[in-house]
């Protein structure tokens, strides 16, 4: 059984090493949706980024008075694949990748949570 070698986690300044391209601790900074069936393609990936280059700032952490790049797009409210949901700008906010997967790891959890309530 062939083992892969060890080499430095490539995220800025770390000092970890990692048999893959990030360690553990900075994988998650780097992980990417699932495309759902076609909604996040070649289109969705150039919005997103004409969007933050016009919100750089994460709008979560703004709130709490931190100044923390964006980077990624999270939708206000659900759109279950509604193409006019998904695609209203007016319902686009700006976060920096911590919100972002604290967002997603909110939403997984909550999807578990009712799958779990209609089994019994």
């Amino acid at each position: 059984m062939s083992h892969k070698p060890m080499k430095p986690c490539k995220h800025p300044g770390c000092i970890y090493i990692t048999t893959e391209q990030y360690c553990k601790e900075h994988q998650h900074l780097y992980d990417r949706p699932v495309p759902a069936e076609g909604v996040y393609d070649i289109r969705w990936n150039m919005a997103q980024k004409k969007y933050l280059t016009n919100n750089t700032i994460c709008v979560e952490c703004a709130r709490n008075g931190r100044a923390i790049e964006a980077v990624a797009i999270g939708h206000k409210q659900p759109h279950n694949r509604d193409p006019t949901l998904f695609w209203n700008e007016a319902k686009w906010q700006a976060l920096c990748a911590g919100c972002y997967k604290r967002k997603a790891q909110m939403k997984a959890a909550e999807n578990d949570s009712l799958t779990a309530a209609e089994m019994g």
